[in-house]
């Protein structure tokens, strides 16, 4: 069933490909700091678009869960841009090109590059995502609406970084792993608080 937390997650970057041939640069970045559970939740998320359920000060358990998966899923649909998604695909797909038959550097990096300029060549439609088996449980959550959006906002962000990160040029044969940005602090803190919100 489709976890809104995790609609727009890279499943390519984590456990994909041989991890033992790839970018050397793993780019961390981490923003992992408390935010305090109150209306006033930093949400700065760059160009992100704002994802909007109500008042930032109000409980999470005051909302309807319908509702949640309705705008949740319009948030989802209208949050990236049709080149932001693609390049994001084109990234994973390149990032994990399938280097068995290469035996340099610079013909893993020219068959990187190769796959991703091919993929953004090609017509692109983003998938349309839908609320169908959304599972939200808001009965007993104590978070606020605030922190619940910044958690959203934060896993769009964390996959649109993405696109800067993933560098053909920096993929080597003998690299390490890409590291992916960790899980945003907002939602490391919601799923404490409300462990039961998204079908955890």
């Amino acid at each position: 069933m489709r976890n809104l937390l995790l609609a727009l997650a890279v499943t390519a970057l984590i456990g994909c490909g041989d991890d033992a041939k790839k970018a050397t640069s793993s780019n961390v970045v981490s923003n992992n700091t408390s935010i305090p559970n109150t209306g006033n939740t930093p949400r700065d998320n760059g160009s992100v678009p704002q994802f909007e359920l109500g008042n930032d000060s109000a409980k999470v358990s005051t909302l309807d869960a319908a509702t949640i998966c309705e705008k949740g899923t319009a948030y989802f649909n209208s949050a990236l841009t049709d080149i932001q998604a693609q390049k994001i695909e084109c990234s994973t797909t390149a990032y994990f090109v399938d280097d068995n038959s290469v035996e340099t550097d610079a013909e893993l990096q020219a068959a990187c590059q190769t796959t991703y300029d091919e993929c953004m060549a090609m017509p692109f439609d983003q998938p349309v995502i839908t609320s169908e088996g959304c599972i939200v449980t808001t009965q007993g959550c104590d978070a606020t609406v605030g922190l619940f959006e910044a958690c959203i906002e934060g896993q769009v962000a964390r996959n649109v970084s993405v696109i800067e990160r993933l560098d053909c040029s920096k993929v080597t044969l003998d690299g390490n792993a890409l590291v992916y940005d960790e899980q945003p602090a907002s939602c490391t803190q919601l799923t404490t608080e409300c462990p039961e919100l998204l079908g955890n």
